[in-house]
């Protein structure tokens, strides 16, 4: 049985954080907008609201964001993700704003960025620079 990740789920607070991180920051394409209507929401996530949803794409990772107060967020939980110039990023997303956190080590340092709503961003350069 073949088996592939179709989207990852975020919940995200403020809808700005779809302009500002996902598409300016990462890059990433808006490819559709709706409303997850409470009845269904609320099966769903047990959450009785209209939920703002977007799709986002980039090469190939899309991301599902739902824009809500409802953030159930697990300090461990991250998305990792490889970019060709991991220090052009780092620097972007300093001038936006955003926090990182970087960690040395002996074979190559671990770098993480968080959205506004905490949702946590592994990056790793696709040459694994140090």
């Amino acid at each position: 049985m073949e088996m592939n990740i179709e989207h990852i789920g975020l919940a995200i607070k403020e809808p700005t954080e779809i302009e500002n991180f996902y598409c300016e920051l990462l890059g990433m394409c808006r490819i559709r907008d709706f409303i997850l209507y409470k009845d269904v929401s609320e099966v769903i996530f047990g959450i009785e609201e209209d939920i703002q949803v977007s799709f986002l794409e980039k090469d190939g990772m899309t991301i599902e964001l739902f824009v809500s107060e409802q953030t159930n967020k697990n300090p461990i939980d991250h998305i990792c993700i490889s970019v060709t110039d991991r220090e052009l990023l780092i620097q972007k997303a300093q001038r936006m704003g955003y926090s990182y956190t970087r960690i040395k080590r002996p074979e190559y340092d671990l770098v993480f960025l968080k959205d506004k709503s905490g949702n946590l961003f592994e990056v790793r350069s696709t040459y694994y620079e140090k």
